[in-house]
């Protein structure tokens, strides 16, 4: 099911590829609408032995998929919907179709699970409620006679 498209360029789900040598398809996890001078851009890596295992994606998940990939939370960027305006209308970044909506909540629930996401894009997922808010009930206890 593809995801509502508003009159704004830039909308949850959307994806871009940026001018090269990076040939990564970045997808917008955040809502743009509520805070459009943080988007949250998450990009697709070819899935290889270490890589983060949050989100797993397959051929088939989308056009731009070719093989086994995963989504790079370690590598997250934030940037203005101007910002993306102004490197849409450069040439330096190309927009491709975008995740459904299915996906689109596969990529944010491993955001919430990643290791990897830095924190500061993990509270703005959790500002948005796009990410339940981390439950410190749920932290593992720290070994017996560390320092807490």
């Amino acid at each position: 099911m593809a995801l509502p498209r508003p009159k704004d360029p830039v909308s949850a789900g959307d994806t871009f590829l940026v001018a090269p040598p990076f040939h990564h398809l970045n997808v917008v996890c955040s809502d743009p609408v509520a805070d459009p001078s943080k988007v949250l851009l998450v990009s697709i890596t070819t899935f290889r032995p270490k890589e983060d295992e949050s989100c797993i994606l397959v051929k088939g998940d989308h056009p731009f998929i070719k093989h086994k990939s995963c989504m790079r939370y370690k590598d997250a960027r934030v940037a203005s919907v101007a910002q993306i305006r102004t490197l849409l209308n450069g040439g330096q970044m190309t927009r491709r179709e975008p995740v459904s909506v299915e996906l689109l909540a596969r990529i944010r629930d491993g955001a919430a699970k990643s290791d990897f996401l830095p924190e500061e894009y993990r509270r703005l997922l959790q500002s948005q409620g796009l990410i339940p808010a981390s439950d410190p009930s749920t932290k593992p206890a720290p070994p017996f006679g560390s320092p807490h």
